[in-house]
């Protein structure tokens, strides 16, 4: 969900458009704010433009009032997310450089910018699940700095969201980390984790299967491993001229294909047999060969509990079609 994007991508009235069809097809839905006029990540986390000249102060209110703005409009619509994302792979923080967490202070004030969008988000939607979400899931040194500081600085969340991107070489052992890191992570926050990105290299479907079974296998026992499920961004989506994006293209060289039970390219399929766990893939697919935005619908399960079959729409965080 960007704030005011270019030719209205991803803008609310998009966003409502890919709700109500996300809905239409039974999906449950994610709403993922990114509090930018475009891409944010932990290599930028850029004001909208129209937030540039505002201190603190007006920031929490501008994110409140965007919060509040967007998923009222979902809920006037009969539309209601079970899962609301506080910014995009906060890892740095968010609407630098007020918000910018490389210091004391910079934490203090982005804790307090999560919490104007935690509170918004609850007060529209109270039960819904509220989440962080920040990069590196293998790397427990950068988790351990992150949300020591984000608790002692009173931040409000209900899930944790990882990515993970390893590479052929290292996959193995990456998964291994992040099982454990989420393990620690619920024993000192007492939360459970969603891998809520995950991806390879799009030329080597071998590998990427490799690592997507082990990792499933790993964390398919919610009650065991404290993980909700295995999230894939995003294998239908291409990025043109880049022969190695980590987006999958709909080339031959997709592995999600070529080894996943399919009904159509429209529906996300889960890996566990279980109605008590939810490890699952999700993907975000292009509808029609002209990509118009109206035709775009990303899909991503996040919920503690989703059986096989459930399927999920995360909107606010797509796009090069």
């Amino acid at each position: 969900m960007w704030v005011d994007p270019k030719d209205g991508w991803c803008g609310k009235e998009d966003v409502l458009a890919k709700a109500r069809r996300a809905q239409a097809l039974g999906m449950r839905l994610m709403i993922d704010f990114h509090y930018s006029d475009w891409w944010a990540d932990p290599g930028k986390q850029n004001k909208p433009a129209a937030w540039k000249n505002l201190d603190l102060e007006g920031l929490k209110k501008a994110v409140a009032d965007h919060t509040t703005d967007v998923l009222t409009a979902l809920k006037t619509a009969g539309i209601t997310p079970q899962w609301i994302q506080i910014g995009n792979e906060t890892t740095g923080g968010m609407l630098w450089p007020d918000g910018q967490n490389y210091n004391d202070a910079g934490f203090a004030n982005y804790v307090q910018l999560h919490n104007a969008g935690y509170d918004a988000a609850k007060a529209v939607f109270p039960s819904a699940q509220v989440m962080v979400h920040v990069d590196n899931g293998w790397k427990w040194e950068t988790l351990k700095w992150f949300f020591n500081s984000f608790d002692l600085k009173g931040a409000r969340y209900d899930l944790i969201g990882l990515s993970l991107y390893p590479e052929k070489s290292n996959w193995q052992s990456y998964n291994q980390q992040i099982c454990n890191n989420i393990q620690t992570l619920y024993s000192q926050y007492q939360k459970e984790t969603i891998i809520c990105e995950v991806g390879m290299d799009w030329s080597d479907a071998t590998t990427c299967k490799q690592f997507l079974s082990d990792l499933i296998a790993r964390t398919k026992d919610m009650a065991a491993s404290h993980c909700t499920g295995v999230l894939y961004w995003s294998p239908k989506a291409t990025r043109p001229g880049a022969a190695t994006a980590r987006p999958l293209s709909t080339t031959p060289v997709n592995p999600l294909p070529h080894w996943m039970p399919s009904k159509n390219e429209t529906h996300l399929h889960t890996f566990s047999s279980s109605p008590a766990a939810a490890s699952c893939v999700w993907w975000q697919g292009r509808l029609a060969a002209a990509g118009n935005p109206a035709d775009a619908v990303g899909i991503q399960p996040r919920q503690h509990r989703l059986g096989s079959g459930d399927r999920a729409a995360r909107l606010g965080h797509h796009r090069s079609f």
